[in-house]
């Protein structure tokens, strides 16, 4: 459930952030560097690229699991 929450609030994250640059007054390369230099500064990527590893090995073992459990219904 608190995987859920933080999907939902990145998801949210990403919707809001987006619809920003759209509807933005600056230039779009003007908007992509302090977008990059804040995610480097705040180290966002490696947070990011770490959850998505770790959502991908819990998800790896979930379907390991429910697969093992439908062969044992067969």
């Amino acid at each position: 459930m608190k995987k859920k929450g933080l999907l939902t609030l990145i998801l949210g994250l990403l919707t809001g952030a987006t619809f920003g640059v759209l509807f933005s007054p600056d230039k779009g390369s003007k908007i992509r560097k302090n977008i990059k230099t804040k995610l480097e500064k705040e180290g966002v990527a490696d947070k990011f690229k770490n959850f998505f590893k770790d959502l991908k090995k819990e998800l790896k073992e979930e379907f390991k699991e429910l697969k093992e459990e439908l062969k044992k219904e067969d």
